[in-house]
């Protein structure tokens, strides 16, 4: 099939469906400049062809150059207002982007449009996830369940919100029910292992991620929960070996790194997790990575070097700027800047509300 699709790429097909249809395809490949000279060539036969900017935008994004993908995305929506799969992605965009107001005024629109939409009330549900609003977000997700009982992600997504509030018991009842649906479900053995974590079972976290890893083994999540609960079982040779795997398979990514500096961290062994992290100070690192970093330097009480990590971070979702103000409040109380660290830490809250202990460390 290679071959083929390398063949009809090089032919640079000018009908625009044809043409996202063969650069998707190649973008699952990760053929990203086969992709973009294809995308690029239909671009300039079709200059206001929504579905090629679309396309354009998740391959920039794929690389991730997100600037130049919300930038193709807007262009997309605006030029084509009715397509409301583009108008959620874009919502989608501007919600990860930390633009949420904008995001679920997109979000609304769609719903008043057409309230029996379940990708929009799923969206709207993992908009207040991701704004740590988890009542709010069973409710959306459990209107999606009920307008369409037969696809499993928002029964997973309610399952993980149920998660989020405590209730264990819920959360499982939905899984046992999404794994009976499809057993090798991905989301749904994440959620199972993560929810049987939470309950203190490792035997069953263990099962559960250990299936996502033998049915996803290109789902760098699965590994990476595996290693965690072979840690929390202190079998830490296992959770070791485990992101030797996954570095063999993905090569070096920061969610690995910042495992690594987790399991070191655990294991107090703060000099060996300094050398690890030490290769990503100087690059712009995701939240995954830079959390741990700053998480590390404040065990170290080395104000430069969380002062070094804070600087060269990315925080994009609103829990994750809130986070980085949380951080910055905790390196101002550590220099007795009690005025700034009050600033931060009501910029955190303003952020995301919900987190209780950040009201008593703001007190």
């Amino acid at each position: 099939v290679d071959p083929i699709l390398r063949s009809l790429s090089e032919r640079n097909p000018t009908d625009p469906s044809t043409a996202t249809g063969i650069a998707h395809i190649l973008m699952e490949r990760h053929w990203l400049s086969e992709a973009e000279a294809l995308l690029l060539n239909a671009h300039q036969n079709a200059p206001t062809n929504a579905s090629v900017l679309l396309a354009l935008s998740r391959l920039a994004r794929q690389r991730g150059n997100r600037i130049a993908g919300l930038r193709y995305l807007s262009i997309a929506a605006e030029l084509d207002k009715t397509n409301l799969v583009i108008q959620l992605e874009l919502a989608a965009e501007l919600g990860a982007q930390g633009r949420t107001d904008e995001a679920m005024e997109l979000i609304r629109a769609v719903i008043a449009i057409d309230d029996q939409n379940y990708s929009a009330w799923r969206q709207l549900g993992l908009h207040y996830r991701s704004t740590g609003e988890p009542q709010q977000a069973k409710g959306a997700f459990d209107t999606a369940r009920k307008l369409d009982p037969s696809k499993i992600d928002a029964l997973v997504d309610l399952a993980q919100a149920n998660l989020a509030t405590g209730d264990l018991h819920e959360a499982d009842r939905l899984l046992v029910h999404a794994l009976a649906l499809e057993p090798n479900h991905f989301g749904a053995l994440i959620a199972a292992a993560e929810n049987a974590l939470q309950a203190e079972d490792l035997e069953n976290a263990a099962g559960f991620a250990g299936r996502a890893r033998t049915f996803h083994p290109h789902q760098l999540g699965a590994h990476l929960l595996f290693a965690r609960i072979a840690a929390e079982n202190l079998n830490y040779e296992q959770a070791y070996a485990t992101l030797d795997d996954a570095l063999t398979i993905f090569g070096s990514q920061p969610p690995i790194t910042a495992t690594q500096i987790f399991f070191l961290r655990q294991q107090r062994q703060h000099n060996k997790a300094r050398l690890v992290a030490a290769a990503a100070f100087d690059k712009k690192m995701p939240f995954a990575l830079w959390s741990e970093c700053a998480a590390l330097a404040n065990t170290l009480g080395d104000f430069d070097l969380t002062e070094k990590v804070l600087a060269n971070s990315v925080a994009e979702a609103s829990f994750e700027r809130a986070q980085l103000h949380f951080f910055r409040a905790q390196l101002a109380e550590a220099k007795r800047d009690h005025r700034a660290a009050i600033a931060e830490y009501n910029s955190a809250l303003a952020l995301n509300p919900t987190v209780g202990g950040w009201h008593s460390e703001l007190s």
